[in-house]
């Protein structure tokens, strides 16, 4: 991630918005946030997600801009769980859709297999499925043959603008995921597309070509406007019945922990009686 930024910055682009759900302190102090790094993003507003250490995050950026998002499970009364398997993917959609951002254009987002990787692959022998998988909401049945793996097959999906193009296992979970969250988070007036003429089909995205997008009159959005949308969908801290659920929450945690301990001590006891 540190890379990708400061080549933007390089290039005299604007990095509005940074996600990361980075569990590791140290591993985002170190590889993705170091010193250097901080004073490149001081204007730039983050987005971490609460399973990253709140107290250290909030003394290494700058907490005017820093918003922090629950996942896997809300504590918020009137909060969502933003999750999904690509940060870059479909996490930061979700979020976008969720400040109600009116027109979104995604970019290399693929989600699928060009031609040269496609004869690497033949060449290694990994198969292409025979049964073209039509319905993408029925991606768990890839799974009914009992092989678990997600790398050694390929298989057919349609296409963005192809009757169909070649994607692996994990690619076709992420197709599923990222329909699941457009038909959980889209709202009216909201448009997505695609720049990628060979991608996999997203149900709810449209594909546009950058001829095309450089011919539409575009309404630039301030840091001060993403902020206020930002504002307008957050809260500070948790509510005291939050706050309640949340200690609740932990209190069966440790219950569950206790008991699970005591089962396995039992049991190594039995084993060597």
């Amino acid at each position: 991630m540190g890379a990708t930024f400061k080549k933007l910055f390089d290039n005299h682009i604007r990095v509005d918005i940074i996600t990361t759900v980075e569990q590791q302190y140290e591993e985002l102090k170190n590889s993705y946030f170091n010193d250097q790094d901080i004073e490149l993003l001081k204007d730039t507003i983050i987005l971490a997600s609460i399973c990253t250490p709140p107290s250290k995050i909030l003394n290494k950026f700058n907490k005017e801009k820093l918003f922090l998002f629950e996942t896997y499970q809300a504590f918020k009364e009137n909060s969502k769980a933003y999750n999904g398997a690509s940060v870059g993917g479909e996490v930061t959609l979700s979020l976008l859709l969720d400040m109600n951002i009116k027109n979104i254009y995604l970019l290399g987002i693929d989600l699928a297999i060009d031609e040269k990787k496609l004869v690497q692959a033949i060449m290694k022998g990994i198969k292409i499925r025979k049964k073209a998988l039509d319905d993408i909401s029925k991606v768990n049945t890839l799974f009914d043959d009992g092989v678990t793996t997600l790398k050694d097959e390929y298989l057919e999906v349609k296409g963005t603008t192809k009757d169909k193009v070649i994607t692996t296992r994990v690619f076709a979970l992420s197709i599923a995921k990222y329909t699941e969250l457009i038909a959980q988070f889209k709202k009216e007036g909201q448009h997505l597309f695609n720049f990628s003429e060979e991608s996999a089909y997203i149900q709810g995205v449209e594909y546009l070509s950058l001829k095309e997008f450089n011919n539409i009159q575009k309404n630039e959005i301030s840091n001060e406007e993403l902020l206020l949308q930002l504002n307008e969908i957050s809260e500070y801290g948790l509510k005291e019945a939050e706050f309640k659920k949340l200690k609740n929450r932990i209190e069966e945690i440790e219950n569950l922990t206790t008991f699970v301990d005591k089962t396995l001590s039992s049991s190594v006891s039995k084993k060597y009686l």
